[in-house]
């Protein structure tokens, strides 16, 4: 609703939060990588297998985020591995748009060094009690998070794998 107060128009916007999971899936998600996927690709020909698995997208932010990561072949030589917690605000202007503003809110390291091949190795992030919040979706503001698996090599190349993420509160049990 709208309120003229000392000639400024001010705006109120009404509605129930609701958290949003739409269009992420529940359960184990799996996932591969290859040389195509390289953000910035080096000279000549590179062998690169890297497999995993996120054990789900929709996650109690009591609860730690999870998964693993193989490393199958890589003929680069991995500098580390890391997690990224990504949050994205948004907010609907007068106009209609909505306008985001992206921001990490965590780094977690993985690995570090060149890894073993073939060995699986845990991915474990704890959400951040005081910079984290559920998913939440209302008609002027909206509240998403975003999980990034990043593969740097020695070389100056990268890899990034994005997940979208649903965070919610499950109340524990009586």
């Amino acid at each position: 609703y709208q309120r003229r107060v000392h000639g400024i128009v001010k705006s109120i916007g009404q509605g129930i939060a609701e958290e949003d999971h739409k269009g992420i899936s529940h359960g184990k998600v799996n996932f591969s990588l290859s040389s195509s996927d390289l953000e910035k690709k080096p000279r000549g020909s590179v062998g690169l297998n890297i497999v995993g698995e996120i054990n789900d997208l929709i996650c109690d932010i009591s609860r730690p985020f999870t998964g693993s990561i193989c490393i199958n072949e890589s003929s680069l030589q991995i500098s580390n591995i890391e997690l990224h917690l990504i949050r994205t605000e948004g907010v609907r202007t007068e106009e209609g748009n909505l306008s985001t503003e992206t921001s990490y809110v965590q780094v977690t390291q993985v690995a570090n060094g060149n890894v073993c091949r073939g060995v699986t190795i845990p991915l474990y992030m704890c959400f951040p009690r005081l910079f984290s919040c559920p998913n939440l979706t209302t008609e002027i503001f909206q509240v998403r998070w975003q999980v990034d698996l990043v593969v740097f090599f020695e070389q100056d190349s990268m890899l990034r794998k994005s997940f979208n993420l649903a965070l919610c509160r499950i109340p524990p049990p009586p």
